[in-house]
């Protein structure tokens, strides 16, 4: 199925949109059944690296790994890759341990860059496709009215249409519309 193919998929997509305004919370919206499945990865990684770390580095430094939940707190610094460095690993395999959790971190963000700018992408598909399906339904009769017309540009300004790209869809709507009278 394409998209926009399911009436019902677009009536819920616009229910959502009522509770859900901004274009942060719809991407979201459209990107977390993929968000959600790395978590457990997420988790295991943070525990499998603060545990190494906290075995490799407790002896070396008792005083800033004393625990697993610091070690947790140093892994999830570094796996975000925000890296403040009140922690630094002073041995090697504590080093190694670091370059590898930074290498996840590093992986981590651009998987879920990728999820979310792709769920953005379709989100952005999907208004073009409501907004030509409402232009062809308003010239169904061969012109828009005027309460078409306002009932057109709200919808544009609620999907974050620019107005050129509201007029390149008329036209294009438009153009197919006389190709198929001719």
């Amino acid at each position: 199925r394409g998209l926009g193919t399911s009436p019902h998929a677009d009536q819920q997509w616009l229910y959502l949109r009522k509770f859900f305004p901004t274009d942060v919370a719809g991407v979201f919206l459209l990107s977390h059944p993929y968000s959600f499945r790395y978590i457990p990865q997420i988790v295991n990684t943070l525990l499998i690296t603060s545990s190494l770390m906290y075995f490799a580095e407790n002896e070396a430094q008792p005083e800033k790994f004393a625990s697993i939940p610091d070690a947790i707190y140093w892994a999830v610094i570094t796996l975000t890759t925000v890296g403040y460095g009140d922690f630094t690993p002073v041995t090697w395999p504590g080093r190694v341990i670091s370059l590898f959790t930074a290498f996840l971190g590093v992986c981590t963000v651009a998987i879920l860059t990728g999820i979310v700018a792709s769920a953005f992408a379709n989100q952005m598909a999907r208004r073009r496709v409501i907004f030509e399906t409402e232009l062809r339904k308003a010239f169904a009769d061969g012109m828009i009215s005027p309460q078409e017309d306002q009932t057109l540009d709200q919808l544009g300004r609620a999907f974050n249409l620019s107005p050129e790209e509201t007029e390149r869809m008329i036209n294009k709507v438009r153009e197919e519309l006389s190709k198929r009278q001719t």
